[in-house]
């Protein structure tokens, strides 16, 4: 998590001479920065010189932050690659009106930029989705797929190449009023995205950052919906559910997120026996109406 950095948003990857870099971040959210720049990003990639960079975001959540998502330059003779997959890039705002963009591109001399966006959602933020100016000889080239994007601006000789499964329809956030950028049960990107390779929960990946009923192992809410019994478990516990949620399911994934098992609720005590499960920390999940209600953590010894 970051949040709230200024200056230079919440972080800044300079690379110039003739240096070579690789950036990786994965599972992480960006929300609530700034940048002193107008037309600056929550996220600043700069690619200078002769510079030769790839960058590789994944499972991110770039949101509510006062500036454009994410802010690039690529000049003189740098080359640049970007891989963003399963990105939210959702409600930023500068103080600009001008600007705000989702992801803002700029291009000069004979620096190289390719992007391909994969399983994300840039919607909703203060001007279009995607904005790429140039002045130079060789183009910024932008492909997408599986993904939701809003309005694109490009010009020539530029390209943006929408392919394969793309949408441009309201996500349907939980709330973005209070930076809750989870999908709802309806919303159009559920099981819209393409198996790249992380864990997902049901028929086909979301779009976007969060897979719907999902919680990240730091996230976790341990209430009162439920109680687990004995736990640890050594054979079997006892789930007590103290709601109504006839119906329902419940769902135990691992650390990585992956569906280990799923018990339909139809009665207010379900006994869940040890049988395949493997020794280890195991998130249980209560679900209703394709919704989760309640998460707790489970040893299994």
């Amino acid at each position: 998590m970051v949040r709230g950095k200024q200056t230079q948003g919440g972080f800044c990857f300079i690379m110039q001479g003739n240096s070579i870099g690789k950036l990786s971040m994965i599972d992480c959210r960006i929300d609530s920065c700034s940048s002193t720049f107008s037309f600056g990003g929550a996220a600043h990639i700069f690619n200078w010189d002769t510079s030769n960079s790839e960058i590789f975001l994944v499972k991110t959540a770039i949101v509510a932050d006062s500036s454009c998502g994410i802010y690039n330059q690529s000049t003189d003779n740098a080359i640049a690659k970007w891989k963003l997959i399963n990105l939210t890039i959702s409600g930023n705002q500068s103080i600009d009106a001008s600007e705000g963009y989702g992801i803002s591109s700029i291009g000069n001399n004979t620096g190289i930029l390719s992007v391909n966006i994969k399983n994300s959602i840039i919607w909703g933020n203060q001007k279009d989705a995607i904005k790429v100016s140039a002045f130079s000889q060789t183009p910024i080239a932008i492909t997408s797929s599986y993904s939701n994007i809003d309005n694109v601006t490009i010009n020539n000789p530029n390209t943006y190449t929408a392919g394969t499964a793309m949408l441009n329809s309201n996500p349907l956030f939980v709330n973005t009023s209070a930076s809750n950028f989870y999908l709802t049960g309806s919303s159009p990107c559920i099981n819209a995205g393409i198996d790249v390779g992380f864990a997902y929960y049901s028929a086909a990946p979301e779009m976007g950052a969060y897979e719907f009923g999902s919680v990240g192992i730091n996230e976790y809410v341990n209430n009162s919906s439920f109680s687990i019994s004995p736990n640890p478990m050594n054979d079997y516990s006892i789930i007590r559910i103290k709601d109504n949620f006839i119906g329902g399911q419940i769902r135990i994934i691992d650390l990585l997120g992956r569906e280990v098992k799923m018990v339909n609720v139809d009665a207010q005590e379900i006994i869940i026996e040890k049988t395949d499960l493997s020794a280890g920390t195991y998130f249980v999940q209560l679900l209703s109406n394709k919704e989760l209600r309640a998460t707790q953590k489970i040893v299994i010894q």
